[in-house]
């Protein structure tokens, strides 16, 4: 599981003058550059897809045991931002998607003065599916320097005598990875009845502040 982020906290610290301070933002807010800040890195990250629900049938004389397969990993976008007086940035962060839900979107937008990159948008990853073989495709981005998310891995079938037992998927890769922060939830399964998908992982923003 990720870390459980207030917004703004100090992940590390460097000698004077070159990297000050490294900010993580785990839910929505405004950000305001800490004293002295001249420029910023932001690295911004959605919420990973949800696994595919999985669905199997053990009531009859043939047992036949589904899987799904793994929902995409978030996208990602990285800009850099020389930054004048009145700065100042508005963050959402996108949640992990619920099983068999996409991912949701989180974002970098900044105003007042500065040159640079835009808004950051990182797109959610795709869901998992429980009725096909193949994984979540992983999201992209737009705005600075764009990435693209792993896509889930697929479920996998063995089959024998008309019965089939089916292997659930894990979940793709963010972009752009801090831990598991957008990382793709896993397929849900073995089951002979009904098993919901695993939850992604929710997105972050981290901003590396210079002096």
């Amino acid at each position: 599981m990720p870390i459980n982020f207030s917004n703004g906290d100090t992940l590390s610290n460097a000698p004077s003058g070159t990297e000050n301070k490294v900010r993580a933002f785990g839910s929505n807010t405004q950000y305001t550059p800490s004293s002295g800040t001249k420029s910023i890195r932001v690295y911004c990250v959605a919420g990973g897809g949800g696994g595919g629900d999985a669905t199997g049938d053990d009531s009859g004389e043939q047992s036949d045991f589904g899987a799904s397969s793994g929902g995409g990993g978030g996208g990602a976008a990285i800009g850099f931002y020389q930054i004048g007086s009145n700065f100042t940035a508005s963050i959402q962060i996108g949640g992990g998607g619920s099983g068999n839900n996409n991912g949701g979107e989180s974002k970098f937008t900044p105003s007042g003065q500065y040159s640079g990159n835009g808004t950051l948008d990182a797109t959610g990853g795709q869901r998992g599916n429980g009725n096909s073989n193949f994984g979540g495709n992983g999201s992209g981005a737009s705005g600075g320097f764009n990435l693209t998310g792993m896509k889930g891995n697929n479920r996998s079938t063995s089959s024998s005598g008309g019965q089939y037992f089916q292997v659930p998927g894990n979940g793709g890769l963010a972009a752009y990875v801090f831990g598991v922060f957008g990382r793709g939830g896993h397929g849900a399964g073995p089951t002979g009845g009904f098993s919901e998908g695993g939850s992604g992982e929710s997105g972050v923003v981290v901003v590396y502040e210079f002096l």
